[in-house]
Formats: structure tokens, C-alpha cells, sequence
């Protein structure tokens, strides 16, 4: 079990204006509980087992174990950062979508930031930061048109796949409207997550880390 540190952060009026921290990530758990106000998309049925992506309605496959172990350490890790922020942690199993106009999309993880609406000038949760860890049975389809999909979000600043396969993660910064930085990052390497000042390391200790 790698160990796990936890920063201390100080509540800040803007979650995008502050320094990064390094998180170790570990699989041990973490109970949570935020004031954030509920994310505008509505909860949807635990039976709905699809997910429709530029129109095409996919499946979502059962995570294998070992998707599941990388997913709970991911999930401690960011709950523990985020614990004094208001930004907010939601999974694929809350069953709150991030939708457009052609798609109804579950990330694996996806961290809400709070933003004060133009035109009722109340604090609203909209996604900034998205994560993916991938599964061979869905690789072609969440690299595709799922991570095209999530591009076509406004509110999202950084796109993180994990590809345990392979022992690496891809990181999407936008740096514009239509423009996006892409870096790869080896497992051994650390993670900084601008949107949310976090640095991921540890990946490479996770049972199912390169489970191909």
C-alpha cells in the first residue's frame, strides 16, 4: 500500500487561483461531506446501463476488478484533496451525466467547478476537470468520440485518460477555445492538475496498474 498525504489547503473565493499540492495516491478510504449545492443535470435511474455519445447509444460494460481498484484509490485521493474546497467529486456510479446537445456522458470521475451564473447571479457546479480510466472492452470508443465529446463542453479545462494498460496517462489541457495541450505522461511520473492545483503520483503502485 503506498501512503497517502493529505496538503493543507485554505478555502480561497476562487478555486482557479491557487498553488498545487502533491497527493500521493493509495487505496485506502476516505469519508467526505460537502456543501456544495447539487450539480444542475438530474440524477439519473441505477438501471440505465447506457450512455448515448454524438447520438449513438453505447453500453457501459461492468468494470473489471481492477478498474475498480484504480478508480477507489483515484477517488480517496481527489475526495482528500478537494475535502476543504468547494469544488465537488462525482463518479460514474452517482449517476449524475455531463450532457450536450448529441451526447449523455459518464465519466469515471469528473470535479465540478463553481462558477456564478450571468443571468441569475447564483453559484452554479459545471465540470472542470474530467477523468477516464480506460477498459480494453471500450478503449476505441472513450478515445474517440467520448474525449471529441467532452472537448465540446465549455466549462471543461483538463481531460485526464488513464490507460493502465500501458502504464501511462494522457493529459488535455485547453489553452483556447478550440485548442487543446497534449502531454504523456509515464506511470512513474507525477500528474499536475492545474484545474483543481493537485499533482497525482503514485500510479504505478496500484494493483491492476498494467493489468494487460
Amino acid at each position: 500500500m503506498i501512503p497517502s498525504t493529505r496538503p493543507t489547503r485554505r478555502r480561497e473565493s476562487n478555486p482557479c487561483s491557487r498553488s498545487s499540492s502533491r497527493t500521493r495516491i493509495s487505496s485506502c478510504s476516505a469519508s467526505v461531506t460537502s456543501n456544495v449545492p447539487e450539480f444542475v443535470v438530474r440524477r439519473q435511474p441505477p438501471d440505465d446501463v447506457h450512455e448515448i455519445i454524438d447520438g449513438l447509444m453505447q453500453p457501459i460494460p461492468r468494470p473489471s476488478k481492477a478498474h475498480e481498484s484504480i478508480c477507489e484509490a483515484l477517488e480517496n485521493a481527489l475526495r482528500e484533496h478537494l475535502a476543504c474546497s468547494l469544488e465537488q467529486v462525482f463518479t460514474a456510479r452517482d449517476r449524475r451525466p455531463l450532457c450536450t446537445d448529441r451526447s449523455t456522458l459518464y465519466p469515471d470521475f469528473w470535479v465540478s467547478t463553481l462558477c456564478r451564473d450571468p443571468v441569475n447571479e447564483q453559484r452554479v457546479a459545471y465540470p472542470g476537470l474530467v477523468i477516464e480510466v480506460l477498459s480494453p472492452f471500450r478503449e476505441k470508443v472513450d478515445r474517440g468520440a467520448k474525449l471529441h465529446a467532452y472537448r465540446e463542453i465549455d466549462s471543461v479545462q483538463e481531460l485526464l485518460v488513464i490507460d493502465p494498460a500501458r502504464g501511462r496517462s494522457e493529459l488535455y489541457r485547453r489553452c483556447g477555445p478550440r485548442q487543446w495541450q497534449f502531454t504523456d505522461v509515464e506511470g512513474s511520473e507525477p500528474i499536475h492538475l492545474e484545474s483543481i492545483g493537485m499533482s497525482l503520483e503514485g500510479l504505478e503502485g496500484l494493483p491492476g496498474f498494467g493489468y494487460r
